[in-house]
């Protein structure tokens, strides 16, 4: 039984050069942070023009709201 318990701390080991990838890390959390900021002016800019025309021809005529989909 001790036999094959040796076998599983040996796969554990190869984690270590896992670490090495994390160091990476810190410049995607730059990168993410450039994006969530690009897609919130983006969301911004389109959720307001988008919402206005689409306002007032829902309550006039909804099939046409239907078609525009």
């Amino acid at each position: 039984m001790e036999s094959s318990y040796n076998p599983t701390p040996k796969p554990f080991q190869p984690a270590a050069p896992q670490q090495s990838y994390q160091l990476e890390a810190p410049s995607a959390p730059s990168q993410l942070s450039f994006q969530a900021t690009a897609s919130q002016s983006s969301y911004n800019s389109a959720s307001a023009p988008s919402y206005q025309p689409t306002s007032p021809p829902a309550p006039s005529s909804p099939d046409l709201t239907n078609n525009f989909y």
